[in-house]
Protein backbone atom coordinates (compact mmCIF):
# COMPACT_ATOMS: atom_id res chain seq x y z
CA UNK A 1 0.00 0.00 0.00
CA UNK A 2 2.85 2.37 0.79
CA UNK A 3 4.46 1.66 -2.57
CA UNK A 4 1.17 2.32 -4.38
CA UNK A 5 0.89 5.69 -2.67
CA UNK A 6 4.48 6.63 -3.49
CA UNK A 7 4.84 5.36 -7.08
CA UNK A 8 2.35 4.72 -9.87
CA UNK A 9 2.40 4.31 -13.64
CA UNK A 10 -0.22 4.88 -16.30
CA UNK A 11 0.00 1.21 -17.46
CA UNK A 12 -0.73 -0.42 -14.09
CA UNK A 13 -4.07 -1.86 -13.02
CA UNK A 14 -4.01 -0.13 -9.62
CA UNK A 15 -4.14 3.60 -10.31
CA UNK A 16 -3.61 5.98 -7.37
CA UNK A 17 -2.75 9.60 -6.81
CA UNK A 18 0.93 9.17 -6.02
CA UNK A 19 3.90 11.36 -5.30
CA UNK A 20 6.04 9.85 -8.07
CA UNK A 21 5.00 8.68 -11.56
CA UNK A 22 6.89 6.01 -13.52
CA UNK A 23 6.93 7.04 -17.20
CA UNK A 24 8.95 4.10 -18.52
CA UNK A 25 7.40 1.49 -20.78
CA UNK A 26 6.98 -2.00 -19.32
CA UNK A 27 9.41 -4.59 -20.68
CA UNK A 28 8.91 -8.33 -20.45
CA UNK A 29 12.42 -9.61 -19.84
CA UNK A 30 14.54 -11.91 -17.71
CA UNK A 31 13.21 -10.35 -14.51
CA UNK A 32 9.85 -11.99 -15.31
CA UNK A 33 10.91 -15.24 -16.96
CA UNK A 34 13.58 -16.19 -14.42
CA UNK A 35 11.28 -16.41 -11.37
CA UNK A 36 8.40 -18.06 -13.24
CA UNK A 37 10.38 -20.77 -15.00
CA UNK A 38 13.36 -21.27 -12.66
CA UNK A 39 12.82 -20.01 -9.10
CA UNK A 40 9.19 -21.05 -8.51
CA UNK A 41 9.60 -24.65 -9.77
CA UNK A 42 12.69 -25.03 -7.56
CA UNK A 43 10.74 -23.69 -4.57
CA UNK A 44 7.85 -26.09 -5.22
CA UNK A 45 10.31 -28.99 -5.37
CA UNK A 46 12.06 -27.94 -2.14
CA UNK A 47 8.76 -27.43 -0.30
CA UNK A 48 7.45 -30.78 -1.54
CA UNK A 49 10.49 -32.53 -0.07
CA UNK A 50 10.48 -30.54 3.19
CA UNK A 51 6.77 -30.84 3.95
CA UNK A 52 6.25 -34.30 2.48
CA UNK A 53 3.74 -33.26 -0.16
CA UNK A 54 2.42 -36.19 -2.12
CA UNK A 55 0.84 -36.12 -5.57
CA UNK A 56 1.75 -32.43 -5.97
CA UNK A 57 2.36 -32.72 -9.71
CA UNK A 58 -1.25 -33.92 -10.18
CA UNK A 59 -2.56 -31.14 -7.95
CA UNK A 60 -0.72 -28.47 -9.97
CA UNK A 61 -1.43 -29.82 -13.46
CA UNK A 62 -4.55 -31.99 -12.97
CA UNK A 63 -8.05 -31.41 -14.23
CA UNK A 64 -10.62 -29.41 -12.33
CA UNK A 65 -13.84 -31.25 -11.61
CA UNK A 66 -17.12 -29.59 -10.86
CA UNK A 67 -18.27 -30.27 -7.27
CA UNK A 68 -21.28 -32.53 -6.78
CA UNK A 69 -24.12 -30.72 -5.01
CA UNK A 70 -26.67 -32.85 -3.23
CA UNK A 71 -30.04 -31.53 -2.05
CA UNK A 72 -30.91 -33.01 1.29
Amino acid sequence: MITALLVTANWTAFQTNSILIDISTPVLGADVYLPVFVVFPILVFIFSKKYGWTNWKEKLTGTIEKPVITNE
